[in-house]
């Protein structure tokens, strides 16, 4: 008589990973994350194989242990430098004090480089100028009207004593208003005023 073929039961909590690339996707990181956390002094699940109860306890120590560490763009908000500060400092952690020092370096150094590029695109977008440039154009619009205002007054029939007045008038309102828009230079033309100076 033959004997019955044996059924073996498969095992309770049966091997589900040898190796770091295996538990990875079991546990919805990267092999390279799960290979960090072998290297973690909290790590108690040793170096493989893991069983799928192994795989649970793994993904619940995961997750009441470790503090995600998701990329820069997404811890800071754009122009958030007290966070950048504080990161860099040691202050308030803002969520991030279990950096080492090299990383809250690096951290601050992509940081700093983020918004370098925002800023170059502001300026390329036309959001920012060059004061000197703007300066420049405000004092050229101030000389531009008070070379009008002049060519009208010396066109009124005045007198030469009558026209000196209005002249220094218009000197003295183009003056403020150069002042009131921030402008350094003169709002007399260094030409004119070296030939009003002779005369």
């Amino acid at each position: 008589m033959p004997k019955a073929a044996s059924k073996t039961k498969p095992p309770a909590d049966p091997v589900v990973a040898t190796s770091v690339r295996e538990l990875a996707p079991l546990v919805g990181r990267s092999h390279t994350a799960v290979n960090g956390w072998l290297r973690d002094p909290r790590w108690t699940f040793g170096k493989g194989p893991w069983r799928a109860s192994d795989v649970v306890r793994v993904r619940q120590w995961a997750a009441a242990e470790l503090v995600e560490r998701p990329a820069v763009a997404d811890v800071l908000p754009p122009g958030d430098v007290e966070v950048v500060g504080d990161a860099a400092g040691g202050g308030g952690d803002g969520g991030l004090a279990g950096l080492s020092v090299t990383k809250k370096a690096d951290l601050l150094l992509k940081v700093t480089k983020r918004q370098v590029l925002a800023f170059g695109l502001s300026v390329q977008q036309g959001k920012y100028h060059r004061v000197d440039e703007c300066e420049r154009k405000r004092l050229a619009a101030v000389h531009d009207a008070r070379q009008r205002f002049l060519d009208m007054a010396r066109g009124l029939p005045f007198t030469p004593e009558q026209k000196a007045v209005v002249e220094a008038a218009i000197e003295r309102v183009l003056t403020g208003l150069a002042t009131g828009m921030g402008v350094t230079g003169s709002p007399t033309p260094p030409a004119h005023a070296a030939a009003t100076a002779g005369s």
